[in-house]
C-alpha cells in the first residue's frame, strides 16, 4: 500500500528463497500434494469427500497411520502405484516410497513393499515425475531414473545424467517421447 517506493530494496533482506510451489499427482481418483519449501507436508483429497472438503495431511487424514514421512520437497505417483515422497524425512537427496497402492504404510519390513534411498551426491532434489516404465527424479545438479526391480530392494536408482540438473521445481514438461526440462546449463531431453 506505498510502504516502500518501487524499485528501491529494503533494508535487512538478503539472499534468495525459493518460492513456494506445490507438487501435485494424482492416485486413483484422489489427488496428492505437498507445498514447497513452507510447509513440506504430503496431503490427500478424495471426490468422495466433497467439493468443500479440504485436503489433509497423510499423517492424521481419516485413520492414516503417523508414520508418513515429513517434511518432504514433493511428491509423486509411481507408473506401479507406488506414492513418493522426495526430500523425505528433511533429508535432501532421500527418496522413499510407501507401500503399493497405499498412502499410509511408508515402515520397511517383510511383508510390504514400502522402502528408502539415499541418492548420491551433493545436490538437493528438485523433481520427480512419473514416465513409460520408470520414473525420473531430477536433483540440481543430477538426473536419475527410479525403477521397478520388485524383490528385497523394490526400485532401483541409476544416475543418467551429471551437470545437467533441474533449475527450477516447475522447470521440467512431460512429453510423448520422455521430458523436457530447463537446466543451468541450457535445455535438456
Amino acid at each position: 500500500t506505498g510502504a516502500v517506493t518501487y524499485g528501491v530494496g529494503q533494508q535487512g533482506i538478503t539472499g534468495r528463497f525459493d518460492a513456494d510451489i506445490w507438487h501435485l499427482d494424482t492416485f486413483g481418483s484422489g489427488l496428492l500434494g505437498c507445498m514447497q519449501p513452507s510447509d513440506n507436508v504430503m496431503y490427500v483429497w478424495k471426490p468422495e469427500w466433497g467439493g468443500d472438503t479440504p485436503a489433509e495431511a497423510i499423517t492424521i487424514a481419516n485413520g492414516y497411520t503417523e508414520d508418513a514421512p515429513t517434511p518432504n520437497r514433493g511428491v509423486f505417483v509411481t507408473p506401479e502405484r507406488f506414492t513418493v515422497a522426495l526430500g523425505a524425512d528433511g533429508d535432501t537427496r532421500q527418496v522413499a516410497w510407501s507401500d503399493r497402492e497405499t498412502i499410509d504404510v511408508w515402515t520397511p519390513t517383510l511383508d510390504n513393499e514400502a522402502g528408502f534411498f539415499v541418492l548420491e551426491g551433493s545436490g538437493r532434489i528438485m523433481r520427480g515425475m512419473r514416465g513409460r516404465g520408470e520414473s525420473v527424479i531430477w536433483t540440481d545438479t543430477d538426473c536419475w531414473v527410479m525403477t521397478y526391480i520388485a524383490g528385497a530392494y523394490v526400485y532401483g536408482f541409476e544416475k543418467r545424467g551429471t551437470n545437467c540438473g533441474l533449475i527450477s521445481p516447475l522447470g521440467v514438461a512431460g512429453i510423448d517421447s520422455g521430458f523436457i526440462w530447463w537446466s543451468q546449463r541450457g535445455f535438456y531431453v
